[in-house]
Order: C-alpha cells, then sequence, then structure tokens
C-alpha cells in the first residue's frame, strides 16, 4: 500500500520477532538535584531521532531521601505493564533506565545533594557492526511522528494492498473505540491526529478463513474518520486478503485495527464503483464527494489508485482506460486530462482511444498535448488504429501521425512479442510508405541498418510470418534513401528484391 513502512511501527508484534536490540548514548544534560525533582531526570528538549528510553546516571552522594518510583514501567506497546510502579531507594553508582512513556516521580531530599547525568537511549540501527555498544531486549521502536505519517501517505504503490493490520494488545469479543485503553489508545489517538486515515476495528477467529469476509463490527469505523458509508459497506463484505497485507501472519483469533490512508477510499471501492461514482457526479444524479474536497480530488485519487495498472488486474484494459476517459472528455476539465495522460504507463483499447485522443484535440486544440503526444509510449495497434483514420482521410489524424509516428517507431520496434503486433507494424509502415515516406523512412533506416536491431527484427517475426514470393524474413532490411522521398528496398543477392512496402498485402502471417 504505501511505500514507508511507517504504520508498522504501531504494531507490538513487530518486536516479537526481535532478540535484542543494541542502543546508543546520548547526553542529554545534568543536573544537581537538592530537593527531590523529577524533572532532574528527563528532558525536555528535543529528542534525537530513534529515543525510546532514558538513561540516568546518579554520582554517588550522601543525600538522603530521594527515591525514584518508575510507574507502568512499560514501553509503547505494554510490554512490561503487568510489573506496576517500581521504587528504587539507593541509587548511588547506578545507571536506570526508563522507556520514555514511563512516568517518574522522586521522593524529597531531606538532607544532602544528588547529581546526575541524564542521556537519551537510542536504537542503533549499525548495531551488526557496534559490538561495544549496549543491548536491551525487545525495545520497542517509537511510535511515528504526525509528520511522518501524513508523509507516509503521499507515496504509495498502487501494486500492494490498501491497509496495515495493526494488533491491539487487549482481545476482547466486542472490542470498541470507547474501550481501548494504555497503548491501543495512543495508537489511535495518534492515526487520528495525523487525519490523513481512516480507521477500523476488525476481528480474527481462530481457525477463521482469510478468504471470507472481514467480519462487521458494532461502530467499526471511528466516527471522527468520517468514512463515507459506501466505503464500509463494501470493506466489510471484501476478503482480508484483499484489503490487508501480511495476512498470512493472522493465524489466531485476535482484534486489529485496519488502517488506510483516505486516499485509498476509492481502491476500496474499486474500479467499476469508482468509475459509477464519478459517472453521476459528473451528470449530476448524485453528489458523494467521498470525503475528498471536490469532484477533481476523486479523479486525481482514482489516477494514483488504478494507473499504471495493477498486473492481472482482473479487467481488460479497454475497459480500465476507456471508462475513466470518457468521463473525463465529458467533465472537460484539461488539468485532469493532461494528469490522465502523465498517468499511463502505455495506451490501452486502441481504437476507441485513438478516436477519445482526436476528440479531445478537436475540443481543445493540439498545442498544449504537443509533448504529451511526443513523448506517450504508444503501442503498436494505436500506432496502427491511427494511421487507419489518417488513411480515411481524417487530416487531424494524418498531422499527428505525420508528427509522432516517427518518434514513436524506434521504441515500437523493440518488442514484437505477437503476430498481431507484427501486423499492427506493418500497417504502420505502409502508410509511411504512402505517405510519410521522407520523414519516417529516414529515422527507419537509422534504426533498422543497425546491426542489433536488423538481428532483433529477423529473429522476433520469422516465426510469424511467410512471403508470398520465394524470398525470407531475414533478408528484409532497409538500404539508404537513393534521394530524398525515395525507398531503396533490397534482399540477398541470392534472393530476388522485395517489393516496397504497398504491396505488403500480398504477405500473409503465419500460423
Amino acid at each position: 500500500m504505501i511505500e514507508s513502512a511507517i504504520l508498522c511501527e504501531c504494531d507490538s508484534e513487530r518486536n516479537k520477532t526481535e532478540k535484542n536490540l543494541a542502543f546508543n548514548m546520548t547526553l542529554a544534560h545534568f543536573a544537581v538535584d537538592v530537593i527531590g525533582d523529577s524533572s532532574a531526570l528527563t528532558s525536555t528538549t528535543e529528542r534525537p531521532h530513534g529515543t525510546f528510553a532514558t538513561v540516568v546516571y546518579f554520582f554517588p552522594s550522601t543525600c538522603v531521601g530521594g527515591a525514584v518510583t518508575i510507574s507502568e514501567a512499560c514501553g509503547p506497546f505494554g510490554d512490561l505493564s503487568e510489573r506496576g510502579p517500581t521504587t528504587f531507594e539507593s541509587l548511588d553508582g547506578c545507571f536506570l533506565l526508563f522507556y520514555s512513556s514511563c512516568d517518574v516521580t522522586v521522593a524529597p531530599i531531606t538532607s544532602g545533594h544528588r547529581s546526575c547525568a541524564v542521556y537519551y537511549a537510542t536504537l542503533d540501527d549499525n548495531y551488526f557492526d557496534n559490538w561495544t555498544a549496549p543491548e536491551v531486549w525487545f525495545a520497542p521502536p517509537l511510535l511515528p511522528t504526525i509528520q511522518e505519517l501524513q508523509d507516509a501517505t503521499r507515496g504509495f504503490d498502487p501494486r500492494q494492498r490498501n491497509a496495515v493490520m495493526i494488533r491491539l494488545e487487549t482481545y476482547t469479543a466486542t472490542p470498541t473505540f470507547d474501550s481501548l485503553t494504555g497503548p491501543d489508545k495512543a495508537v489511535v489517538d495518534l492515526l487520528l491526529a495525523a487525519n490523513v486515515y481512516d480507521i477500523a476495528l476488525v476481528r480474527t477467529g481462530e481457525g477463521d478463513d482469510k478468504n471470507k469476509a472481514i467480519p462487521p463490527l458494532s461502530g467499526t469505523s471511528h466516527s471522527m474518520c468520517k468514512t463515507p458509508a459506501l466505503v464500509q459497506e463494501v470493506y466489510d463484505q471484501t476478503p482480508i486478503n484483499e484489503v490487508a497485507e501480511d495476512t498470512d501472519e493472522i493465524k489466531s483469533r485476535g482484534n486489529f485495527l485496519l488502517v488506510w490512508p483516505k486516499a485509498c477510499r476509492v481502491r476500496i471501492l474499486g474500479y467499476d464503483r469508482t468509475i459509477a461514482l464519478l459517472r453521476g457526479n459528473v451528470d449530476g444524479d448524485v453528489v458523494d464527494g467521498l470525503g475528498f474536497e471536490s469532484l477533481h480530488g476523486i479523479f486525481e485519487a482514482a489516477f494514483r489508485a488504478f494507473y499504471p495498472q495493477r498486473p492481472h488486474h482482473g479487467r481488460n484494459p479497454p475497459q480500465v482506460t476507456y471508462a475513466m476517459a470518457s468521463l473525463l472528455y465529458d467533465y472537460g476539465d484539461l488539468q485532469l486530462i493532461e494528469a490522465f495522460m502523465d498517468a499511463h504507463e502505455r495506451w490501452a483499447d486502441d481504437e476507441n482511444m485513438a478516436t477519445w485522443l482526436l476528440a479531445v484535440l478537436r475540443r481543445f486544440g493540439t498545442p498544449r498535448f504537443q509533448h504529451r503526444l511526443h513523448t506517450v509510449k504508444a503501442s503498436s495497434a494505436f500506432a496502427a488504429h491511427l494511421v487507419h483514420l489518417a488513411t480515411g482521410g481524417d487530416a487531424l489524424a494524418q498531422m499527428i501521425a505525420h508528427d509522432c509516428v516517427p518518434l514513436w517507431w524506434p521504441r515500437l520496434l523493440r518488442y514484437i512479442p505477437t503476430k498481431r503486433m507484427l501486423g499492427d507494424m506493418l500497417a504502420v509502415e505502409t502508410y509511411r510508405s504512402a505517405w510519410l515516406r521522407q520523414r519516417t523512412c529516414a529515422v527507419a533506416y537509422r534504426t533498422l541498418s543497425c546491426a542489433r536491431w536488423r538481428r532483433t527484427f529477423r529473429r522476433r517475426s520469422r516465426h510469424y510470418w511467410t512471403l508470398s514470393e520465394p524470398t525470407t524474413a531475414s533478408s528484409l532490411f532497409f538500404q539508404p534513401p537513393c534521394g530524398p522521398g525515395e525507398t531503396r528496398w533490397a534482399s540477398s543477392a541470392s534472393q530476388p528484391a522485395l517489393r516496397p512496402p504497398s504491396s505488403i498485402c500480398a504477405w500473409t502471417l503465419s500460423a
């Protein structure tokens, strides 16, 4: 879901896989305590990144009193919560380490004074190379900051799942957000403060099939997230493994927080529901912004969620591409149309998209889109349909083909995996010879005259076609033009010369 693994730091189970972690000590301050003040043992200055605890060294002294009590001696995830408060009467010449989440109280000093040095304990990411660093068992990482949580939502991988599951410390049959306490409540409060996540409570039972729908819970979605009812309805009916990452590790019963960025609401809905919602908004039949500030925001979230397409997305490219393109044309937002064109790895639904592209250019003009047309990763089928429209007399298609096909041609030659694509390439070359001879020929020659490209083209195409004349595909290559606008086709000395591309119609593709 998210390129950053920041949400995983909220999961206490993450620590159970580590035996021990090394830590470093950074001096925070020195203090001289004459009254018994807990602030002498803690610091209000900015903590270094990775700080999880405080280390205090008590210099030898003759003071009387000043017992130190550590309450709720636990980390952010309650690892030691059952131990309760612990009081240390004599600390002269000793180190005392306590987690940052602990409460510290100091009894009054009745006589004398006490000096101490206070250090930050920070996790050492390079402890494998630091054999002198002290180690702690199950040292809990810090909860992420609000800024880190917000930054994490700005980049997520559309090929991954939408959500992260965070196990709660306490299992109850009917969990609610109001019943959460301790570290569970702290995690929820932090996520709410970030204001960029949806949070739901889910439960898994021992022996549950992860492919079954997530069991719905009373008040499962946190009210402060304002998760749309449609989104709640969909995820309640969706298998866990289609929503969250790492569900293979959910093998025993437990309560979890299901967390996903609000931008992923469209992913929860899925492509078809999102398109239907956008269509209703564009046509004015419904007004549902899914919690986004505007309809523009839903479109942008959809681009991030569905393009570029995930492998095995479950839908054919024609459906995925043209449905959104049609919506954008009707909506008429030029900025969104440009963003949509930029979001594609390549064109899909070639026939419809070529027609759509020409319609957009006629409506909004060509200058604004010229650079994108030059750099678009057009497929051979898209290029073939464009030249088909140009051959039919479409003046705009002729202009685009004249300007762009020479730029697309070298890249198209790199990948010819199917017989159909080879046929598309021949169609483009037929049009080139008839109308684009002067410009495209030079580009094609510079590409195919290279020995590497010549071998590649022959190797990838020889098993797809048979010539109606006694020539072989391996003899096909371009020679330098005889003059402006002319093309010379040649074959090996032992074979008759191939005819110009205008006679390609006499060639047949082999089965």
